[in-house]
């Protein structure tokens, strides 16, 4: 069996268990494989066909460590920006100045920060749990 075909069955074995387990390190790594198979299809010896897919497969999981790193830094509040902006009709107030309304086929409870509610359309400036915190 050539190198090239062992390379590649390592390259899927490791895409297997990288689709299996999720880590994004593991695809570094199948890249890195498949890099060596290359390698070996384009006549590369064993010590070149390693040190090329080790280069790759390191270089991919130093990127993947600071991207992870970096979209760990998102706060919540970013990530939950599909709401924000989005305009909610209160129809009607209850008695302690919030009211239910309809939004995206759910009943929310919606309240303003200084003020209570009036009848009228709003926009949503944040999502609190299962409320919607709204301003004019």
């Amino acid at each position: 069996m050539s190198a090239s075909i062992i390379w590649l069955i390592v390259a899927l074995l490791v895409l297997g268990t990288e689709m299996m387990i999720g880590t994004i390190y593991l695809l570094a790594i199948c890249v890195g494989a498949f890099a060596a198979s290359l390698t070996a299809v384009l006549n590369g010896d064993l010590t070149l066909q390693c040190i090329l897919g080790a280069i790759v497969a390191v270089s991919g999981v130093v990127l993947a460590f600071y991207c992870r790193k970096k979209f760990k830094k998102l706060s919540p509040e970013s990530i939950d920006s599909l709401d924000k902006g989005q305009m909610v009709n209160v129809t009607e107030v209850l008695q302690d100045g919030t009211a239910k309304v309809n939004y995206r086929g759910a009943l929310w409870i919606a309240y303003t920060e200084n003020a209570p509610l009036e009848t009228g359309s709003y926009q949503i400036k944040k999502v609190v749990g299962n409320r919607l915190l709204l301003c004019k």
